[in-house]
């Protein structure tokens, strides 16, 4: 038992200083936002999955399919919040109509729900508007 967990601290100790190594811009291309997320989502489930090997190596009898996979879980979670707050931006950054016509081409698509917030003056509250472009044409 002694032996398996000093191989598997070994094999933490590999990967952490590996992925801590890795330069940034190798990790992930800063145009792709949903790349980013993707990444920081994979990143988080090994992690959480290393520290879930890493509370069951210790242990007299380990449940390693539940720690395993419960970290995996809450590191997914986490990495996914965190890439979604640390990108910061949102995922749609042009509008798109349902009908998009532009010369002699006519496309069809989901659009993009467009928010704004403004001010009432009388109230003193913040409303929130919704809207969705139906045609868009181009000349």
């Amino acid at each position: 038992m002694n032996k398996l967990r000093h191989i598997t601290g070994g094999l933490i100790l590999i990967l952490f200083i590996c992925w801590s190594l890795t330069p940034a811009p190798a990790m992930a291309q800063e145009d792709n936002p949903v790349q980013n997320i993707l990444l920081d989502t994979f990143y988080g489930l090994v992690t959480g999955a290393l520290v879930g090997t890493a509370i069951s190596a210790p242990q007299d009898d380990p449940d390693w399919q539940q720690n395993i996979g419960s970290g995996a879980a809450i590191g997914a979670i986490a990495g996914l919040v965190f890439g979604v707050i640390y990108e910061g931006k949102p995922l749609v950054t042009e509008s798109k109509a349902v009908i998009d016509m532009e010369k002699s081409q006519v496309k069809i698509q989901i659009p993009s729900l467009q928010t704004s917030a403004e001010q009432d003056e009388d109230r003193q509250k913040q409303q929130t508007n919704y809207s969705v472009e139906l045609l868009s044409y181009h000349f």
